[in-house]
């Protein structure tokens, strides 16, 4: 079985929005996992990890772990969410696995 990475924008000023894609990302993972997809969100996984344990949010923060395991799967999936395209974390997802030669796939759905 193929291990897909879910890829989405995260980091917002406002912690509504925040709050509102974490919901959104783990949504879509359960759908796609409810779809036959091995599926992995660094977000759904990490998001209470970095709230309980007061770790900052950011990029600069999480690139070397989100790239690691981004690193061990086998496609990438970009949600959509409002925001994909100007996010930090999202492009340099994109840019690692164009790299890596890994299929890419953008994936929508209103959750």
């Amino acid at each position: 079985m193929k291990l897909y990475y879910l890829a989405c924008p995260y980091y917002h000023k406002d912690p509504k929005i925040m709050s509102k894609r974490v919901s959104t990302v783990t949504r879509a993972c359960g759908y796609l996992m409810k779809s036959g997809f091995y599926c992995f969100s660094p977000i759904t996984q990490n998001h209470q990890i970095r709230k309980q344990c007061k770790i900052e949010s950011g990029w600069k923060i999480w690139e070397k772990y989100d790239s690691t395991l981004l690193e061990h799967c086998d496609e990438l999936i970009v949600l959509m969410l409002e925001g994909w395209k100007e996010s930090k974390g999202v492009k340099a997802e994109i840019e690692l696995a164009k790299k890596l030669k890994m299929p890419i796939r953008y994936f929508y759905k209103d959750f």
